[in-house]
């Protein structure tokens, strides 16, 4: 497993379903802007190009996506994690977990409407 900073919302995962929180720090691009619900600054700052497949950028992707309405364009992107290989990222609190695991809860979350505008 390659070991990746990740940054995610807190809206990722219901407080009551995980007591794992998970939020923003500019480890990885746009987080800050996602923070503030600068969107456009986000997709903007994660459109740049990086080395390889990074499931952090992918998942943060999803986010903006899930947040700007284009719930599918944001499942696409979650199951590009899933389909890539898995990644241990970081979250917020300083635990680490598979990229699986934080792309299915963000998968529920945008089935749920956890993730939605």
């Amino acid at each position: 497993m390659t070991r990746v900073p990740l940054i995610l919302i807190a809206a990722l995962v219901p407080a009551a379903a995980s007591a794992q929180s998970y939020s923003t720090t500019e480890a990885t691009p746009g987080s800050g802007a996602i923070l503030s619900a600068n969107y456009s600054g986000a997709a903007k700052a994660l459109a740049q190009p990086s080395d390889g497949f990074d499931a952090g950028r992918a998942i943060n992707l999803g986010i903006v996506m899930a947040k700007t309405g284009r719930a599918d364009l944001a499942a696409s992107q979650f199951n590009a994690v899933l389909a890539a290989d898995e990644q241990t990222v970081t979250v917020a609190s300083g635990h680490t977990a598979s990229s699986y695991t934080v792309a299915r809860d963000a998968l529920a979350a945008l089935s749920n409407g956890t993730l939605a505008r």
